[in-house]
């Protein structure tokens, strides 16, 4: 078992294949999971420069799926078209409001055996940041 707080799945669930997920889902589902809402939409991206002033990226689809555990809902957004990952986010909202353990547990478990994908996500972005990595006291004045 993980020690992986619900709050992070978005997080965890980005490096893990979309195969996996769609497994999850369907575990999910028999575990009494219900969809109650599925919505595509466009919201609008802001960031912040390197000079601290905030500017809009643009238009960015997301999926918002709202679900059901023991009578409370869960809510989860995705950037683009996963309905996996919102779903496993909403299961992941509404079983922590339920205090479901069950549905916890198995994503936690997916999380788990699937977090060398994260690590190597990690590892490879690392690399990239390396390659850029300018060593000062070796430049000469020229």
């Amino acid at each position: 078992m993980c020690n992986i707080h619900k709050e992070d799945y978005p997080l965890y669930l980005v490096e893990i294949p979309d195969q996996e997920k769609e497994t999850l889902c369907t575990r999910l589902a028999a575990l009494d999971v219900t969809l109650v809402e599925d919505i595509r939409g466009m919201v609008m991206m802001s960031a912040i420069d390197c000079f601290d002033t905030p500017f809009h990226i643009g238009e960015v689809l997301v999926r918002q799926v709202r679900v059901e555990l023991d009578g409370r809902a869960g809510i989860g957004m995705a950037m683009g078209d996963s309905y996996s990952d919102a779903f496993i986010t909403a299961a992941a909202e509404a079983a922590a409001a339920a205090g479901n353990k069950d549905v916890i547990d198995l994503i936690a478990q997916m999380i788990g055996d699937n977090a060398r994908f994260r690590a190597e996500a990690v590892a490879f972005d690392r690399g990239i940041a390396e390659t850029t990595k300018v060593q000062f006291g070796l430049m000469v004045e020229g």
